[in-house]
């Protein structure tokens, strides 16, 4: 059970990042790697946006691994 509520807790700050990063740059992160890789981001080799986008993808990362492990928890059968 306290596996369970640290695996909801760990998704929902994930979730919580990708969604500052998305409103801060008003995009989703495919379409912001899209604009990276076409060179269109405005200083995108800046610190600040060079980090954004490792945070970004982390949190993005992170949403999919964890969400993957918490449906396998509540598909597990637990005694």
């Amino acid at each position: 059970m306290a596996l369970k509520e640290l695996l909801r807790l760990k998704l929902s700050e994930a979730r919580e990042r990708k969604v500052a990063f998305e409103t801060k740059y008003d995009t989703s992160f495919a379409e912001f790697k899209q604009a990276w890789q076409a060179d269109a981001i405005e200083d995108r080799h800046s610190y600040v946006v060079e980090h954004d986008y490792w945070e970004w993808e982390a949190a993005v990362t992170d949403e999919v691994r964890l969400g993957a492990m918490a449906e396998q928890l509540s598909d597990a059968q637990i005694p």
